[in-house]
């Protein structure tokens, strides 16, 4: 017997299996999410419920009807905080969509005391409506910028798209970009990887020297640790830019991913932050180093801070035009037909307006605060 009104609530551990089956028969057949339990456990861990998932679903007589995958965060506005999250994998049956079973999910998310609810990769028919009328802001293009390191390996990899895809429209891609690095100042002198006092040392520098000046998702050593380095299935490479007096001054992840039946390599640039010019092109600097060692095929970045954007365009960046066409973003297996990255984002009354935010020249949004960098 069905009940009239569905319940609603946090994923219990014990139905990892349940919403696994429901991943695969209802969102994708074969969707990594309805195959790998411990990046779906990884990927929803409910910060406050440690034998629930932070995914909400809808279940009528224990039938799972819908869910709400929820990736809970703190928001940075200039160094004051607050509970923020991003939304992911978000469907319901398709009997159940008239009866506004996600909306109520959403409602539900939307009562609690979250400020700040984003969301990138939205799906433009469905999701992207519905967040237009709860009040989000929309950002059609989340910028992207990539640096050729080996034309000869872009330009066969680009000779593997579809006819219409080939030729002269890739060309520019294929042409190395100038730099304008400017010359260190000595402020920074050395760039280590992450080690045993590495987290104090960046919070040290997250909280006084980058979250003042930033709005973004929180980006302390916690986050850092449960995103980057305690993922089930990447291996991240995290980079920091120090002074003479062994205090950090900035921060970049990366990591490399070949394509699949292929020799090339693209390198990932996932979190780039830089509390000065000069720890910027230290940072970039030990990328390049990185990328030729690797024999990188070119490098790539999404996120939306307008000084780093300069600072990666001084080094060799390209910022892609997405009216033009657009080098490939998913390599398992290599696939041109996805191209720009969107993204939504609402903030609750009291704060400054979620248009106000995307507009703002010091918001700082990246692939890694979402679920846009997993396996696929």
């Amino acid at each position: 017997m069905t009940s009239l009104v569905p319940t609603i609530e946090w994923c219990p551990v014990s139905r990892v299996p349940a919403l696994m089956a429901f991943i695969d028969e209802v969102w994708k057949t074969g969707h990594v999410l309805g195959r790998d339990a411990s990046l779906l456990r990884w990927q929803y861990q409910h910060p406050l419920l440690p034998n629930r998932l932070s995914v909400l679903i809808a279940t009528d007589s224990d039938v799972i009807l819908g869910m709400l995958g929820v990736i809970f965060h703190q928001f940075n506005d200039h160094g004051t905080r607050m509970p923020a999250a991003m939304l992911a994998t978000w469907v319901t049956r398709r009997e159940k969509r008239a009866a506004g079973l996600g909306l109520r999910m959403l409602n539900s998310l939307h009562a609690s005391d979250v400020k700040v609810i984003g969301c990138l990769g939205a799906d433009t028919k469905t999701t992207v409506p519905i967040c237009r009328a709860y009040g989000y802001a929309v950002l059609d293009h989340v910028p992207r910028f990539i640096k050729v390191f080996d034309p000869e390996a872009l330009s066969a990899l680009l000779a593997s798209a579809s006819p219409a895809s080939t030729g002269s429209q890739f060309e520019a891609w294929t042409q190395p970009q100038p730099t304008k690095r400017l010359s260190s100042s000595g402020e920074v002198t050395r760039v280590t990887p992450w080690g045993h006092h590495s987290a104090d040392m960046w919070d040290e520098c997250w909280h006084e020297r980058l979250a003042p000046h930033l709005r973004s998702f929180e980006k302390d050593a916690k986050f850092i640790g449960r995103r980057y380095l305690a993922h089930p299935a990447f291996v991240y490479t995290i980079l920091m830019a120090c002074d003479p007096s062994d205090k950090c001054q900035g921060l970049a992840i990366c990591r490399i991913e070949q394509v699949r039946d292929r020799s090339e390599k693209i390198l990932h640039v996932c979190e780039f932050l830089a509390a000065s010019q000069t720890a910027a092109h230290a940072l970039l600097a030990a990328i390049s180093e990185i990328a030729m060692k690797e024999s990188i095929c070119f490098a790539t970045c999404h996120f939306t801070h307008e000084e780093a954007g300069r600072w990666l365009e001084e080094d060799g960046f390209r910022k892609e035009n997405p009216s033009q066409p657009m080098a490939p973003t998913l390599f398992q297996p290599l696939d041109f037909r996805r191209h720009s990255l969107n993204g939504v984002i609402w903030l609750a009354k009291g704060r400054p307006t979620a248009g106000a935010l995307l507009a703002s020249s010091d918001f700082y949004w990246v692939r890694g605060d979402g679920d846009q960098d997993r396996p696929n």
